[in-house]
């Protein structure tokens, strides 16, 4: 298989925004929405616990973000890792280990265009800090846009070069082999990018570029050239190429970023359903959807992207957010440092 260069899916998402916009149509009914968030003046307060915060890998500016959940209009990160020490380059997967509190990255910039490391970070971590990291001649990782941790520390990320997902030991740092590997003709792994797991321990993948199976579930702890126990796709689900992550939020439903919109699907949905709510239209302040993340109430936070002006925002919807609804929150501004943000996450 031809080798692909880094961070494919969300450029390759990005791309498509681009050509639109400049051919001087939109990827979709609200792409050419201005950024909504009113102004704050000020900045947010630096005293935010981490528990209480929501963290994004901000891409282009090679840095993760921390913003108090009540954060609103032009706020200043509480948290921001970046700099010369933190070795980040081109973050674009992120995931919270709500059990020792690291801060996992994927840095898909890192090592040139065939090879992604994993940025480990501690609870707390702030400034221009040193990372532990996993990578070497053992861990095999190409290319990867999707990280996420299971009930038990395990750590799975994604790569779309092998067409495969990695499972490390729980705590693992340094150049440590994975203990599984999921592979092969039968999980139909195309391009996987985003990790999630439900309450049962079933894992979900988005399969980015692939529009009859993008959303695969698999068993707990699978392991190989494993067959996906369900999947989500076709002409009723609404889903396109540019799935680039999915969350499961506290009440099992599946939310799933599709371009300008967000569609929301029954816990359990599987085959060509149509989802059960789509957040969509004006009020919204959607422009071209990046990624999606959920908190315990079950919260629905968006990254956002304008492509005519490259302002990027972070959406925070209520759980029973549908329609043309308008947001809790958003984060927009010069203050936010805020650039292709990818992947909202919660301790």
């Amino acid at each position: 298989m031809p080798l692909r260069s880094p961070i494919v899916s969300l450029t390759a998402l990005l791309s498509t925004i681009s050509l639109a916009a400049c051919a001087g149509g939109s990827a979709g009914p609200s792409a050419l929405l201005p950024v909504a968030a009113p102004a704050m003046p000020g900045r947010t307060s630096q005293l935010a616990a981490p528990d209480s915060m929501v963290y994004v890998a901000s891409r282009d500016v090679n840095a993760v973000l921390g913003f108090p959940r009540t954060a609103h209009g032009n706020a200043t990160p509480a948290i921001t890792i970046a700099g010369s020490k933190t070795q980040l380059s081109e973050p674009d997967a992120l995931a919270l280990d709500s059990k020792s509190g690291n801060i996992y990255v994927v840095n898909d910039g890192g090592q040139g265009p065939l090879s992604s490391e994993v940025l480990i970070f501690p609870k707390g971590a702030n400034g221009n800090v040193p990372p532990q990291t996993l990578s070497g001649s053992k861990v095999p990782i190409r290319g990867s846009e999707g990280i996420a941790l299971d009930a038990s520390g395990e750590i799975y990320v994604s790569d779309y070069s092998a067409r495969a997902v990695y499972v490390f030991p729980a705590g693992a740092s340094g150049n440590t082999a994975p203990i599984r590997t999921i592979a092969g003709s039968k999980t139909l792994l195309t391009q996987p990018s985003g990790l999630a797991f439900d309450a049962a321990g079933n894992l979900w993948i988005t399969n980015t570029q692939n529009t009859t199976a993008p959303i695969l579930e698999f068993a707990p702890n699978a392991n190989g050239n494993v067959a996906p126990i369900a999947t989500i796709g076709g002409v009723h689900t609404k889903l396109g190429t540019g799935v680039f992550n999915v969350s499961i939020d506290a009440k099992g439903s599946i939310i799933v970023p599709n371009f300008t919109s967000v569609e929301v699907f029954h816990a359990g949905s599987h085959g060509d359903v149509a989802p059960a709510a789509t957040i969509d239209g004006a009020a919204t302040t959607l422009m071209d959807v990046l990624s999606v993340g959920s908190d315990e109430k079950s919260n629905i936070y968006v990254t956002n992207y304008e492509p005519r002006t490259g302002v990027s925002s972070l959406v925070t919807f209520g759980p029973h957010a549908r329609g043309n609804h308008a947001p809790l929150r958003v984060i927009s501004g010069s203050n936010a440092d805020l650039a292709v943000p990818v992947y909202p996450s919660f301790y």
